[in-house]
Parts: C-alpha cells; sequence; structure tokens
C-alpha cells in the first residue's frame, strides 16, 4: 500500500466522528459571537505550528493543502470526508506503527482560542452519547480521555478508546484525536506521535473562510526527498 490512500474509517471505531460538522453545527456565528476585550494569543510550543506565508516547505514534507506532514518511515495516511471516500476531504488519519491520529482543521477567528471551544461542544456530544469522558493534564493542556462502546466486525460488543486533545493557533485550530497504544500519554507509541505532530506544519494563509468550520485538505502533492 502507497503512503496515501482514501480509506473508511475502521468499522470499531464509534458510529459518526467526533470532529468537523458534527460539531461546527453548533458553534456561534462570526455575528453572534461577542467581542473579546483581551484576544488570545497562540502559543504553539507543543504540537502543529504555522508555516507563514511565503515561507517554503521544509524537505521531507508531504503537501495536503493546509496540512504539511514529515514523512516517518512506515507511515500510512487516509484521507477521510462525510462520506468516507470522496472529497473534500476534511480528515486525515495517519497510523504510525500500531496508533493513529486523526487530525481535523478549523478556521478561527483571530483572537479566539478556538480549540476550547470546540472541546467544550465535542465533551458535551460525548456525554449526550453515553460515552465515558474524563478531562486530563497533557503536555497539551486539559485533553479528553473518552470510552465508547462499539460493534466489532464479527458482531461483538467492545469498548474503544481516545484521547481528544487540540491546539490553538493563528486563525486555525487543530484537533488530534489518537487511538491505539498511544491513548496512554505516557507511552513510546504517544511519544512517536508527539514528534510527529511537533513537526507538523499548518499553512492558513489570509484567506476569509466561514468561521468553525474544518478546512478541506487536498490530494498529497510531492512528498520531497
Amino acid at each position: 500500500m502507497g503512503l496515501f490512500s482514501r480509506k473508511s474509517k475502521a468499522k470499531t471505531e464509534p458510529n459518526e466522528p467526533e470532529t468537523a460538522e458534527t460539531v461546527a453545527g453548533k458553534l456561534p456565528e462570526e455575528d453572534e459571537r461577542p467581542k473579546l476585550e483581551t484576544p488570545f494569543v497562540p502559543d504553539n510550543t507543543v504540537g502543529p505550528k504555522s508555516l507563514g506565508l511565503g515561507e517554503e516547505i521544509p524537505d521531507g514534507y508531504g503537501d495536503l493543502g493546509i496540512l504539511k506532514i514529515k514523512a516517518v518511515p512506515g507511515m500510512q495516511v487516509n484521507l477521510g470526508s462525510e462520506d468516507e471516500t470522496q472529497p473534500p476531504f476534511h480528515q486525515a488519519t495517519f497510523l504510525i506503527q500500531n496508533s493513529a491520529v486523526q487530525v481535523t482543521v478549523f478556521a478561527i477567528p483571530k483572537g479566539e482560542d478556538g480549540w476550547q471551544k470546540i472541546k467544550s461542544q465535542l465533551a458535551e456530544m460525548f456525554a449526550d452519547r453515553n460515552y465515558l469522558v474524563k478531562e486530563r493534564e497533557t503536555r497539551y493542556g486539559q485533553e479528553l480521555f473518552v470510552e465508547a462502546e462499539v460493534r466489532t466486525p464479527d458482531g461483538r460488543l467492545g469498548v474503544t478508546q481516545m484521547r481528544v486533545a487540540g491546539v490553538t493557533g493563528e486563525r486555525w485550530a487543530c484537533q488530534f484525536t489518537v487511538y491505539g497504544p498511544a491513548v496512554d500519554p505516557e507511552s513510546e507509541s504517544a511519544q512517536k506521535l508527539d514528534e510527529f505532530l511537533d513537526e507538523m506544519l499548518i499553512s492558513r494563509g489570509n484567506t476569509p473562510m466561514p468561521p468553525y468550520r474544518p478546512i478541506a485538505l487536498t490530494p498529497p502533492q510531492l512528498l520531497n526527498a
């Protein structure tokens, strides 16, 4: 299998992804939001970082449009959309060793801590679905640890675990949902995903976009050597 593919998510994951349209529809439109007295200033010391206008993509990176990713040996990338296989693609799932991280980028008005709003809506949505949700402190701040009942391909009931974390950048927010051994933030698998996310770049640009809506990804361009 090549580095990039377009596949639906594994059947053992909860129904309906915990990103994109399901959350965006609950967040306020721009004219409904109160003006902030003190604008939020991003501090992207961990997780994805902004790629400024005019900055070149570093060697060894793949281009998914707004996302620029550092190649990892053996990594697989699956692009996802609302109907799972056809564009526009709003999610990218990166499979690294035995763990996976699903990434969605949202357009955020300047000066707002968009990830905190998205996380709050996600927590409410999970609770409405009777998922077990806990908040815990990690390198990304307060993130969500989620347990959900699922049905496996052979018809049995099981439980899947996931971590839902994110960061806010300059007019963007990035959500990453982790599955597999990396659900344990102290594990070696989590450290490898952390390194991958720390090197991820986001090219938001200045194009006006609807607030709190996922930004479409593009099929992969040249992966630099």
